[in-house]
């Protein structure tokens, strides 16, 4: 049986921390920075795919908003149950089909980069490169 289910925050900031090696709480890259840099992706992938942002649903073509998110949108912040978490969980805003594998890739290499202890730049810069190729069709 197939199932039709749909990627959430928490699910995006799941498989970044896998990307990055880490996923034993405590972290070593915050929620709240992973969201910063979540929501710059949002807004990248809007310059560069404006398309994406616009939804044809009952015969009405409308343009989406690019939303601003924060901690207090996933079910889990740092490791712990979200005292008061959205109900349900927070959906990822476009389609993902097309753009959260591009978006996991660039979270993962923008928190990664910041981090000149364990980043490896030439690593992250590739990460963060993706969004683009991928959206782009240049190695999607």
């Amino acid at each position: 049986m197939v199932t039709q289910t749909t990627k959430t925050m928490d699910d995006l900031f799941n498989e970044v921390r896998f990307i990055l090696n880490d996923t034993q709480a405590p972290y070593r890259y915050s929620d709240e920075r992973m969201v910063y840099h979540y929501n710059t992706a949002l807004r990248e992938i809007y310059r560069l795919r404006p398309d994406l942002y616009i939804s044809f649903t009952n015969a009405i073509l409308s343009a989406n908003l690019v939303n601003t998110y924060s901690t207090s949108d996933l079910q889990i912040i740092d490791g712990e149950a979200n005292p008061t978490p959205p109900n349900p969980a927070t959906p990822f805003p476009l389609d993902d089909r097309l753009a959260y594998g591009p978006c996991v890739l660039y979270v993962a290499g923008r928190t990664e980069i910041e981090d000149d202890e364990f980043a490896d730049n030439n690593r992250a810069m590739i990460l963060m490169q993706q969004l683009k190729a991928q959206l782009q069709g240049e190695g999607g």
